[in-house]
């Protein structure tokens, strides 16, 4: 008679089974626990590597347990998921991110000569698209800021999100793990002022952002209004007020608007 963690193990089975990349077999070979299994050529080596990605992602050996399987022919890596840790979009994120590091590993370490790799991670000539789009990160900037919404709405009374940003305003994703499936492949930032977030290629924005913001808020305080030209539909910062009242060093190399939320700013023009 199975326990009740058991039973309730085998109602999430769907988790897995929904989203088995091609290749990859769920089968019952644990009375506690579900089990997938995928034939590599390195049944050793791969797991060493997928398990480093795996623990690197944040999930523990509690959550996935990979073993290794090299018998004579047979060359496979089993995982054994505990989906007590899981809703069913993060052992969908689990899955592809197993899937892409071993498509990575063998990509990689294939001589040079070899013209395919493992049968099911084969370019399909019919396709439309490569077998590198199975594999591309699907965690998006809409995720990362419903991930750190979610993260302010748990925080202590007098504690900001700010905690989050790191020297290089880049996000710290390790305390945002149990709000995302699992961490990003690229860094995503986030101003300390506004709280707005950026992808890799903007990156440069939010220090920049961070100087007009403080720039802006000395300015209101000392003057009582707003740094914009007078009947400016788009509310632009007058970068050029701030110098010259010595709040800013130099004019900014980018537009910001001042906002209707409290005098934020941000760097995406207003509609008229």
């Amino acid at each position: 008679m199975l326990s009740n963690e058991a039973e309730i193990q085998k109602e999430y089975e769907y988790f897995l089974k929904n989203h088995l990349p091609e290749g990859f077999a769920y089968y019952e070979d644990d009375e506690e626990y579900p089990m997938v299994k995928v034939t590599v050529k390195d049944a050793v080596e791969t797991a060493k590597v997928v398990e480093a990605e795996l623990r690197l992602n944040g999930y523990s050996r509690d959550m996935v347990e990979v073993k290794p399987q090299a018998e004579n022919e047979l060359q496979e890596i089993h995982f054994r998921f505990d989906l007590l840790f899981f809703t069913e979009e993060q052992a969908k994120s689990c899955l592809l991110l197993i899937a892409r590091t071993i498509y990575t590993f063998e990509v990689a370490s294939a001589p040079k000569e070899e013209s395919s790799i493992f049968s099911f991670f084969k370019h399909k000539r019919s396709g439309a698209h490569g077998s590198d789009d199975k594999f591309k990160d699907d965690i998006t900037k809409e995720q990362v800021i419903k991930a750190v919404r979610k993260f302010s709405d748990h925080l202590p009374d007098g504690t900001f999100r700010t905690i989050l940003v790191n020297e290089d305003y880049s996000i710290d994703f390790d305390q945002l793990l149990r709000y995302l499936p699992r961490k990003p492949q690229q860094k995503f930032y986030m101003s300390k002022e506004t709280y707005e977030i950026f992808e890799e290629h903007e990156r440069h924005i939010p220090p920049l952002m961070d100087k007009v913001q403080k720039a802006v808020d000395q300015y209101v305080k000392e003057h009582k209004e707003y740094p914009i030209l007078p009947y400016d539909h788009f509310r632009r910062v007058n970068g050029y007020l701030l110098v010259q009242e010595h709040f800013l060093e130099e004019v900014p190399s980018i537009e910001f608007y001042i906002t209707n939320y409290d005098g934020l700013i941000t760097h995406i023009k207003p509609r008229k």
